[in-house]
């Protein structure tokens, strides 16, 4: 859930061997570099100066 990202986290952490962690972000979030869908790694998008940083209410703090 949203509200125990930590805890989560957390979890995920003290389990052995490899992990997949899936973070769902606003796609409105304007969240930078970011690689396309169905890209390479080198295909990295680093900024995009079209788009100005918004406020979102709904974000969970780094």
């Amino acid at each position: 859930a949203r509200d125990d990202v930590e805890g989560g986290l957390a979890a995920l952490l003290a389990q052995p061997g490899p992990a997949l962690l899936h973070v769902a972000i606003d796609a409105r979030a304007n969240v930078w570099p970011l690689v396309p869908p169905n890209n390479a790694n080198s295909t990295m998008l680093e900024s995009n100066p079209a788009h100005q940083s918004q406020e979102f209410p709904n974000a969970i703090p780094a």
